[in-house]
C-alpha cells in the first residue's frame, strides 16, 4: 500500500513539476498511470468510480479509542493505525483485534516526541516512525520493540520504506537550505539520488491541507 501510495504521488509531480528526473523502475514494481481529463481544470473526484464497494470492521477492544487517525497501512494482514492526536501507533489484525501498540512519547533515545508519520519495511515488517521534533526517524520490530534511530538532515513530509531498507522522502516546503521534491536516502538516511525536482512555480507549500483547506481561496495558475 505504501509503495504504491509513493509511486502514484511521484507520477503526479511529474505532470506537475519541471526539472524531473525519470525514477528507476525495479523489477516486480507496477506503475499505474493516472490520467486527468479536463486539463488543468478542477473536477470532482467520484469514489464510486474508484471503489466497487467499502467494508469495516469494529475495533475489538473496550479500552482502545482512537483520537485521530492521521496515517493507515495495510501489510500481510495487519493493519497499522496512526493515532496522531495521541501520538501512538495501534497494529491489529484484520478482525480488529489489538495485537500491540507503540507508545514510547518522551525525550529519551529511544523515544519520540511528535509523530509526522510512519511506514512498514514490506521485507522485514520493521516500522519507521518520523519524530518531527527531533528530525529523527524511530525504528521499531513488529511486536514495538525499539531497534535503532536514524537522523534525518532534512525537514520532511512524507516518506515510504523500500524493499531493501532504504527510504524515499517528500517534502514541498520552501524553506531555505531544506530539500524539496521527492529523493532516495539509504538505509541511515543519506542522501543518495534526487529523483523529482519541485521549483519555485510549485504552488503548495508545507501547510497541513487538513487544517488549511478551508482558510485557502482559489486562485489561477
Amino acid at each position: 500500500m505504501g509503495k504504491s501510495t509513493i509511486l502514484l504521488f511521484v507520477l503526479f509531480l511529474f505532470t506537475a513539476c519541471s526539472g524531473t528526473k525519470d525514477v528507476k523502475e525495479d523489477a516486480g514494481t507496477i506503475i499505474l498511470e493516472a490520467g486527468f481529463e479536463g486539463g488543468g481544470e478542477n473536477t470532482p473526484l467520484v469514489l464510486s468510480e474508484v471503489f466497487d464497494s467499502v467494508t469495516y470492521f469494529p475495533i475489538r477492544s473496550d479500552d482502545v479509542l482512537i483520537g485521530m487517525i492521521g496515517d493507515i497501512r495495510y501489510h500481510n494482514h495487519r493493519y497499522y493505525i496512526l493515532d496522531s492526536q495521541q501520538n501512538m501507533l495501534y497494529v491489529m489484525d484484520e478482525t480488529g483485534h489489538i495485537l500491540n501498540s507503540i507508545s514510547q512519547k518522551g525525550p529519551g533515545p529511544t523515544e519520540y516526541i511528535t509523530l509526522q508519520g510512519f511506514d512498514v519495511n514490506p521485507s522485514n515488517e520493521e516500522i519507521s516512525l518520523y519524530d518531527n521534533s527531533s528530525k529523527r526517524i524511530q525504528v521499531y520490530s513488529k511486536e514495538g520493540t525499539y531497534l535503532r534511530s536514524i537522523q534525518v538532515d532534512d525537514i520532511i513530509r512524507d516518506f515510504a520504506v523500500l524493499d531493501n531498507g532504504e527510504y524515499l522522502f517528500y517534502t514541498p516546503d520552501f524553506m531555505k537550505g531544506n530539500r524539496r521534491g521527492v529523493w532516495r536516502a539509504d538505509k541511515e538516511g543519506r542522501f543518495k539520488e534526487q529523483l523529482v525536482t519541485i521549483d519555485d512555480k510549485f504552488l503548495y507549500g508545507g501547510f497541513i491541507r487538513s487544517i488549511f483547506a478551508g482558510l485557502m481561496m482559489p486562485r489561477s495558475v
